[in-house]
């Protein structure tokens, strides 16, 4: 950041991208700092802190629990908001997320904007059916499905500015689950994962296999979420499940892991993590 001359702090939205629009200087936004250290801004001139903008929250509203883009993760974990919801599968990712001076810096807004591939909250977003607002010329929703489908830098304006995540509360007859698989706890993911069934009496009426760090975006396999939709589970219908997963997965290589090895263990946490989801929901297999 050699070039940095300017630093900016907007009070509200418009403020901030009245900012960004203007291109007399280059700027890049900054809540926690942690992502932007990692990118290369060597162009950059000017820094967008959105911290004072109001959006550090986690809140329930309705049916919904929604979470600010500057909400640190640190605070993700603690709060009996998100530990009440889809058996604490987002306040679960969010410990396990590096050290926690880092966690009292990272935001929800960074982990899924700037994202790598160990990135942990995604999975728990596309698991969850969560959907992201965004403020760019007019506000809009765009599913986690979607948002995730490419590097979300590459798909926003430059002007865009993440505002918030809304995540729907889950039913009573659902589990959900979230498994991370690391050197040491904190460290950068070699793989994480996120499972959510509902059931209606025994029967299994939706599933979700979100998988993280083994492919180069985090991604649903939504062919071995069909194996199970509208069926019994059965100790062979999961591992006929998890196959699938490792199966539709290509997996790749890095330093954290050959693409062989997360293939194996794919399949073995998938089964873990599918009936670890039964038996929050009290289905007994």
């Amino acid at each position: 950041m050699n070039n940095l001359k300017e630093f900016y702090y907007p009070e509200n939205i418009a403020e901030a991208q009245k900012l960004l629009r203007d291109e007399s200087v280059k700027k890049a936004i900054i809540a926690g700092g942690t992502s932007v250290a990692l990118l290369n801004t060597g162009s950059v001139e000017g820094m967008v802190d959105i911290t004072r903008m109001g959006l550090n929250y986690i809140k329930q509203d309705g049916g919904f629990v929604k979470i600010g883009a500057t909400a640190v993760v640190e605070e993700l974990a603690r709060s009996p908001i998100t530990k009440n919801l889809a058996n604490g599968i987002l306040a679960k990712a969010s410990s396990e997320i590096a050290s926690r001076p880092l966690r009292n810096m990272i935001t929800m807004g960074g982990n899924i904007v700037q994202l790598r591939i160990w990135s942990d909250l995604p999975v728990v977003l596309l698991a969850l059916d969560g959907q992201i607002k965004v403020q760019g010329d007019e506000e809009r929703t765009i599913p986690a499905d979607d948002f995730f489908r490419e590097q979300p830098l590459k798909t926003l304006a430059h002007f865009d500015i993440v505002k918030e995540v809304v995540l729907p509360k889950t039913p009573e007859t659902s589990g959900a689950e979230f498994i991370k698989l690391s050197k040491t706890k904190g460290d950068y993911a070699i793989m994480s994962l996120a499972c959510y069934l509902e059931f209606e009496e025994k029967t299994c009426t939706l599933a979700r296999i979100a998988l993280s760090s083994v492919t180069p975006l985090p991604r649903r396999c939504k062919k071995a979420e069909k194996v199970l939709e509208g069926k019994q589970l059965t100790p062979e219908l999961i591992a006929e499940a998890a196959a699938v997963t490792r199966e539709k997965t290509k997996t790749i290589s890095n330093i954290w892991g050959s693409a062989e090895y997360k293939s194996v263990v794919l399949e073995n946490l998938v089964k873990k993590s599918l009936l670890s989801c039964a038996d929050k929901a009290g289905i007994q297999i």
